[in-house]
């Protein structure tokens, strides 16, 4: 999902996405460099429920079960709209690993 996240960062922003993983690498956080690129917290939320509505449709068929991949969506929407991007969270929602 990280790539996906990336990916539309990038196209949203403008900026490469050499240049995000780059700055990842540095120690900057995806949110910030969102925000440093132009999106605003709104835009970057919207961003960011896409990417995981898109990442569902195209990996639910994979998983198990389809009650299991409706509760991996569920999980991952209730989880970004509690928690999303903050300092508390490093820049990463719900303490995930970017």
């Amino acid at each position: 999902m990280m790539d996906a996240m990336v990916d539309a960062i990038s196209e949203a922003t403008g900026l490469s996405v050499d240049e995000i993983n780059t700055r990842l690498a540095d120690g900057e956080r995806l949110y910030t460099i969102a925000l440093d690129a132009g999106l605003t917290e709104e835009e970057l939320d919207a961003l960011m429920d896409e990417v995981h509505g898109a990442y569902y449709e195209r990996y639910q068929g994979r998983w198990n079960s389809k009650n299991r991949s409706e509760w991996m969506f569920d999980h991952m929407q209730e989880e970004w709209e509690e928690h999303g991007f903050d300092d508390d969270n490093h820049g990463r929602p719900f303490g995930g690993c970017w």
